[in-house]
């Protein structure tokens, strides 16, 4: 493990010092990417899947359902189709889309919020 850990810095070091400043955080991302993939190689890895809906977003540009915040509100029908996408495509967030609707006036309050992480702001469901 300590060779690991120490090639990894080294690599790490040597390779950052050729990249532009802008460019390290992806660097780290990937690299951390890749040591998330191998701890979880016994349980076939990461999921794909996920990274790349974190990495591209929603591409859905269709609306199964209406936009339960109306058109042209602070949620936009992209924004929208995205999370539908998501709650299809992801099965962690199963069903999130339907939590969504029912506790849509508390997304646009947090949405709002200057604050998103403060304590006054219980997630709703399951979430």
């Amino acid at each position: 493990m300590y060779f690991i850990k120490e090639f990894l810095g080294n690599l790490y070091r040597n390779v950052s010092r050729s990249l532009f400043v802008k460019d390290k955080l992806l660097f780290s991302f990937l690299i951390c990417l890749k040591i998330m993939d191998e701890k979880l190689a016994d349980k076939g890895g990461i999921n794909v899947a996920e990274v790349r809906f974190l990495m591209t977003g929603g591409t859905s540009v269709t609306l199964d359902r209406p936009n339960p915040a109306g058109e042209g509100t602070w949620f936009s029908n992209k924004s929208w189709a995205g999370f539908m996408q998501l709650s299809r495509e992801i099965p962690i967030f199963k069903g999130f889309d339907l939590d969504m609707e029912k506790h849509i006036k508390f997304w646009e309050d947090l949405y709002n919020s200057s604050n998103v992480t403060s304590d006054e702001h219980v997630w709703p469901g399951k979430w």
